[in-house]
C-alpha cells in the first residue's frame, strides 16, 4: 500500500510525569538518511517489533463475563502500573503479563461489571497497553527523526499492524507530544473477535523506566470522535503510567 504524504505536527506536550516541554516544529525530508541514524533506527526497529508483536493480542467483547472492577494492573513482574482514567475497569480476560512486558485492555467498567453500579467513559473508545523490557538508552525524543522514518518504511508500517501485515496499515499523521510519539493510523487487518473497533485510531509511544510503552486509543466502529478528545485521552493515560522499580 503507498504511503500517504503524512501531517506531522509538533508543540508543547505533555510528558509521562506530567511535565511540558516545548519540541520545535520539523519536517521530514526524502534523503536518506546518514549511516549512523540508519544504524539508530534499525535498532529502534528491533524493540518496535517487540512492542507491537504484543498488539495481535485480542481485543474482547465488552459485557462478557464480569471481571473483578480494578482500574490498575501491574506488568512486566510487577514493576510497571497502568491505571486507567475515569470510568474504565482492565479487561482480566484480554490481559496477559510477562516477565519483562504484557499487554492489558481497558473498557467500561459499567459493561464489564453490569452487575454493579459504575460510570462509563466519556467516549466509546478502549484502551490498549502494551510495554517491553527493551527500550532506548537516551529519551525517546531523541530518537524521534529515527522513528518517524522507521514508521514511513514497510518495516515500520508491518510493525504497527495487528497481522504484520505492512500493506494493511496507512500511516495519517505522526505528531510529538513532549516525549510521546503519537501515531494517527488505519489498519485494516482482520481481527479475530466480534469487538468491531475502529480501523483507524490513535497510539501514544513513550519510553517509561527503560522499556518502550505503546498506548491506544481504540473507538468503536461507527461513532465519530473528535481527534483531540482521543489524544488527550491518550495523554491522560500515559501520565498515570508508574514505573514502581
Amino acid at each position: 500500500m503507498p504511503v500517504p504524504e503524512l501531517k506531522i505536527r509538533s508543540r508543547a506536550g505533555m510528558l509521562a510525569g506530567g511535565e511540558l516541554q516545548r519540541v520545535s516544529h520539523f519536517s521530514i525530508k526524502g534523503r536518506t538518511a546518514p549511516r549512523a541514524l540508519r544504524a539508530q533506527r534499525h535498532r529502534l526497529g528491533a524493540v518496535l517489533a517487540l512492542v507491537f508483536a504484543l498488539s495481535g493480542c485480542a481485543v474482547t467483547q465488552e459485557g462478557g463475563l464480569a471481571s473483578p472492577a480494578k482500574r490498575d494492573v501491574l506488568l512486566a513482574a510487577g514493576t510497571m502500573k497502568f491505571t486507567a482514567p475515569r470510568g474504565y475497569c482492565v479487561d482480566a480476560q484480554a490481559t496477559r503479563a510477562t516477565a519483562d512486558g504484557g499487554f492489558a485492555l481497558f473498557g467500561s467498567c459499567a459493561s464489564l461489571n453490569p452487575l454493579r453500579s459504575f460510570s462509563r467513559p466519556k467516549l466509546p473508545v478502549a484502551l490498549a497497553a502494551m510495554v517491553t523490557g527493551a527500550g532506548p538508552e537516551q529519551p525517546l525524543r531523541q530518537s524521534f527523526p529515527a522513528l518517524e522514518r522507521f514508521f514511513q518504511s514497510r518495516a515500520g508500517r508491518a510493525a504497527l499492524s495487528r497481522t504484520g501485515d505492512a500493506s494493511t496499515v496507512a500511516l495519517i499523521e505522526l505528531r510529538r507530544e513532549g516525549d510521546i510519539l503519537m501515531i494517527h493510523l488505519t489498519d485494516t487487518s482482520v481481527m479475530t473477535d466480534s469487538a468491531q473497533m475502529s480501523e483507524t485510531y490513535w497510539r501514544a509511544l513513550a519510553s517509561i523506566g527503560g522499556r518502550m510503552v505503546s498506548l491506544s486509543a481504540l473507538p468503536r466502529a461507527g461513532y465519530e470522535i473528535d481527534d483531540a478528545d482521543q489524544r488527550a485521552l491518550l495523554l491522560d493515560f500515559a501520565s498515570r503510567v508508574e514505573d514502581l522499580r
